[in-house]
C-alpha cells in the first residue's frame, strides 16, 4: 500500500495548517511535491521574523519549583512545559468561552468545584502540580502571539511573537527555550508541549512511567486503526462513542494511527529528535493511508525520524477549536465530569494492542525492514525483543504484502 504522495505532507511550506488553532483539516489540496528540507532549518524569512521576538520575563517566585536557582538535586528532574500557540483563551474565564456554553450544567459545576476558572488554572492543577508532587521541577514557558495582561507568577518566562503557522511557532519556541536553558546553565530532562487553548481535565502521567522508558512520545491519537485496548481517553476527536478510532481517516490492513497535536510528553532526547535535524528514512510502505489533515504532518515526521509513539490516556478539550462539536460530544458521557472511560470496539481487526503501539514506529531503517530478503540480519527495526517465531511471522507478513 502506497502512502499518499510524501511531498503532499512536507511539514513546512507544504503543510497548510491554518493559524486558527484547532482546525481539524489543513488546506492541503493544492500542495505539491518539493525538495526535502531540514525542518529545523531557519530560512531567511524565518530569521527576519525572529528578529522581532520580544522576550517577556515574568516574575518568578523565590521559592518552589519555579525559582531561578534550583537546588543541586533538581538535576535530571527539570521539565520544560512549553505552551505554544495563540493566547486568546489561556487566561479568559472559561464561562465566557463559546465552547463551554455547550457543556452541561453538571460539567460546569464540576469545573467550578475543582477551581478551574481558566485554561491556565487547568494547566496548574493538572500539569504543574502533579509534576511537583512527583518530585520534578517544571517551568511553565509560554510562546504566544501576544500578551495582553500581566501573567501569573507560575509563568517562568514568556516570549511574544507572530508566526505563519503552528509548526514554525513550535520550532522558534524550542530555540528560545534551549537558549534559556544554556543561559541559566540547566538541563531540561523532559519536555511537555501544550496548546494554550487546551483545557486539561486529568493529571499528566508520572514521568517515571514505563512508557517513557520505551523511548516514545506520549500523545493522544487523532485516529487509529486495527489497535485493540484503546478507550475514548486515548483519542482526541470523538469523546463518548465506541467508534472514536475514526477509521474513515485511515485505510489499510495493518495497524496504524495519526497523532494528536494538542499535548505531547517526551524525554529530552526523543523530543529533540522530533524537532531538530536528524537523518531521515523512507516511509514504511505498509503504513495505512492517512487522510490529509494537519495532524498527518506530525505523524509523517515521526515516521521519517523514527520517533515511536505511546498512546496517552488523557482527557482534555481544545476550547479554541473551530469545530463546534467537541463540547457537545463530550457532554454525552460525562467526559468532563470524570465518568467511566468508554472502550473502543470499532477500531478494526486487532493487529496490535495499545501497549505495543510504540513498536509500530521502531528504530532502524524502514528500507531494510521492507526488504528482509535482502538483508534479513539487519532488519532489527526495534523488534529485537520479539521471539524468533514472532520475527519470522512479521517478515512473512511483510513479504506477503509486497507480493500483493
Amino acid at each position: 500500500m502506497v502512502l499518499l504522495n510524501a511531498g503532499f505532507f512536507l511539514l513546512e511550506n507544504r503543510l497548510g495548517a491554518s493559524e486558527v488553532e484547532g482546525a481539524d483539516v489543513a488546506n492541503l489540496s493544492k500542495a505539491t511535491a518539493a525538495p526535502e528540507r531540514d525542518y529545523f532549518h531557519i530560512s531567511a524569512e524565518e530569521a527576519a521574523e525572529m528578529e522581532h521576538l520580544q522576550g517577556v520575563n515574568t516574575p518568578v517566585p523565590s521559592t518552589g519549583s519555579h525559582a531561578e536557582e534550583h537546588p543541586p538535586d533538581s538535576r535530571g528532574r527539570m521539565v520544560a512545559v512549553m505552551v505554544v500557540g495563540q493566547s486568546r483563551l489561556l487566561l479568559r474565564v472559561i464561562a465566557k468561552a463559546r465552547m463551554t456554553r455547550e457543556l452541561t450544567k453538571r460539567a460546569l459545576d464540576v469545573l467550578k468545584l475543582r477551581g478551574i476558572s481558566t485554561v491556565f488554572r487547568s494547566h496548574v492543577l493538572h500539569i504543574l502540580q502533579p509534576l511537583q508532587q512527583d518530585g520534578f521541577s517544571p517551568e511553565y514557558l509560554l510562546c504566544v502571539d501576544r500578551i495582553q495582561s500581566a501573567l501569573p507568577p507560575e509563568v517562568a518566562q514568556a516570549w511574544e511573537f507572530t508566526s505563519a503557522n503552528q509548526l514554525r511557532r513550535i520550532k522558534t519556541c524550542l530555540k528560545k527555550v534551549l537558549e534559556r536553558e544554556s543561559a541559566l546553565n540547566r538541563t531540561y530532562s523532559f519536555f511537555v508541549r501544550l496548546r494554550p487553548d487546551f483545557l486539561a481535565l486529568t493529571d499528566i502521567p508520572s514521568l517515571r512511567s514505563s512508557d517513557l522508558t520505551k523511548g516514545c512520545v506520549l500523545s493522544r491519537l487523532r485516529a487509529a486503526i486495527n489497535i485493540a485496548g484503546l478507550t475514548n481517553e486515548h483519542l482526541s476527536y470523538c469523546y463518548c462513542g465506541t467508534t472514536c478510532c475514526s477509521k474513515s481517516t485511515l485505510k489499510g490492513k495493518r495497524a496504524g494511527f495519526i497523532v494528536d497535536d494538542m499535548l505531547a510528553v517526551a524525554a529530552r532526547d526523543v523530543f529533540l529528535r522530533l524537532w531538530q535535524p536528524v537523518p531521515r528514512r523512507s516511509l514504511p510502505k505498509w503504513w495505512p493511508v492517512m487522510s490529509p489533515m494537519a495532524e498527518t504532518g506530525f505523524t509523517v515526521s515521526m515516521l521519517e525520524k523514527g520517533v515511536p509513539v505511546c498512546p496517552l490516556a488523557f482527557r482534555g478539550l481544545p476550547l479554541g477549536s473551530s469545530n463546534h462539536g467537541h463540547a457537545t460530544e463530550a457532554a454525552k458521557c460525562g467526559y468532563v465530569e470524570g465518568d467511566a472511560a468508554v472502550a473502543q470496539t470499532s477500531c478494526g481487526p486487532a493487529q496490535t494492542t495499545e501497549d505495543q503501539v510504540h513498536l509500530l514506529i521502531p528504530a532502524g531503517n524502514w528500507e531494510h525492514c521492507a526488504a528482509p530478503d535482502d538483508h534479513p540480519e539487519r532488519c532489527s527495526c526495534g523488534f529485537e525483543n520479539q521471539s524468533p517465531a514472532e520475527k519470522a511471522m512479521r517478515q512473512a507478513s511483510i513479504r506477503s504484502e509486497q507480493m500483493q
